[in-house]
């Protein structure tokens, strides 16, 4: 979908009312060689001869065209000078039809997994505070390698929130209110609709070297907006952070 006026003018009002708080946070501020989110969003709208312009600035090297799709993959290592699918960072764009760049892919990996857990704290917030500080709805994950001295009760946590996950917490408590709903089916739903994005940080942060993935979605179909996060801690014996965006929604096309 082609990326409207409208969607530009938002874009500036959320940088400039999160530049004040982002310039202060350490959580949000992405060093030139970890700022995968910054650049892949930054990217949306373009057309491709600026992109890959915006891309050569950002110390990315031109790798090669897909044969199959207008994809367009680039790699960052700063102890390399050509390109390399051995690089600790690979970006692909693409534009579907047309010059319009509409989604951006990035991946990055880090030499261990505390770096890699570390770097995705940084990309988790920078964006839920600068990208997307209010969404439709997040869901996220976390899968644990075992529950040996973990706090939690499931290898396998969900998490859910924003406006939509609100909504329906809020329908909830009406209905037992009004006493549609027992108090166990209430505090049922009251468990489920508490697990937020702050008590995935929590756990995220808690949980530590036990983590073996971790991952975030945002969803908004009034913009449309979709990212996802993703953190491997062993990913066919590689440590990954992916991250991607595209002004749609899939379920739309």
């Amino acid at each position: 979908m082609k990326r409207t006026n409208s969607f530009f003018v938002a874009a500036a009002i959320v940088a400039a009312m999160t530049f004040g708080l982002s310039s202060c946070n350490p959580d949000v501020q992405l060093g030139s060689q970890e700022n995968i989110p910054e650049v892949a969003e930054h990217l949306l709208g373009m057309s491709v001869q600026e992109a890959m312009q915006y891309l050569e600035k950002q110390g990315f090297i031109f790798g090669s065209k897909a044969d199959y799709a207008n994809e367009y993959v680039f790699s960052r290592d700063a102890s390399l000078t050509e390109f390399s699918y051995e690089a600790t960072a690979m970006l692909m764009f693409g534009t579907f039809e047309g010059d319009t760049v509409r989604y951006a892919d990035g991946v990055q990996c880090p030499k261990t997994e505390q770096a890699a857990r570390d770097l995705y704290w940084k990309w988790s917030h920078y964006t839920a505070v600068v990208t997307l500080k209010e969404v439709e709805r997040w869901d996220g994950d976390l899968v644990l390698k075992d529950l040996s001295g973990s706090s939690l009760k499931n290898k396998w946590m969900s998490y859910i929130d924003g406006s939509s996950a609100k909504q329906m917490l809020d329908g909830y408590r009406d209905k037992y209110e009004k006493g549609e709903l027992s108090k166990e089916e209430y505090d049922m739903w009251l468990s489920v609709y508490s697990l937020t994005k702050e008590r995935f940080w929590t756990d995220f942060k808690s949980e530590g070297d036990n983590i073996d993935s971790a991952s975030e979605h945002y969803t908004d179909y009034s913009l449309p907006k979709e990212v996802e996060l993703i953190y491997y801690a062993n990913n066919g014996g590689r440590i990954e952070l992916h991250y991607e965006t595209h002004n749609f929604v899939r379920r739309w096309e």
